[in-house]
């Protein structure tokens, strides 16, 4: 038979869940009201670490030329890695280009 973890546990995790679910909302409502794109995704990004817990976040837009994306790092907590802000050209895979969907 399994154990179940303590209430206070359980209550622990069910609370986190719903300050994830209530986070993610405000983020949705962040999108509908913010006209700048910069501003969006900063705002987004830094409500989405504490949500997600990730160390990284980069941004792919494809290139008007549909061979390329351009790459740009809105996070990067880890040490020895490029800064947030930075933007690089990469080249795009063919099972992502248009013509293979």
């Amino acid at each position: 038979m399994t154990e179940r973890p303590p209430a206070d546990t359980e209550l622990r995790h069910l609370r986190a869940q719903a300050a994830r679910i209530a986070l993610l909302s405000e983020v949705v409502l962040l999108i509908a009201r913010t006209p700048s794109l910069d501003r969006l995704l900063s705002d987004a990004v830094n409500r989405f670490k504490w949500a997600l817990d990730f160390e990284c976040c980069r941004l792919a837009l494809v290139c008007s030329d549909g061979a390329t994306y351009d790459l740009q790092t809105l996070l990067e907590t880890r040490q020895r890695k490029e800064r947030a802000g930075q933007s690089w050209l990469a080249r795009r895979p063919a099972a992502l280009s248009p013509s293979a969907i």
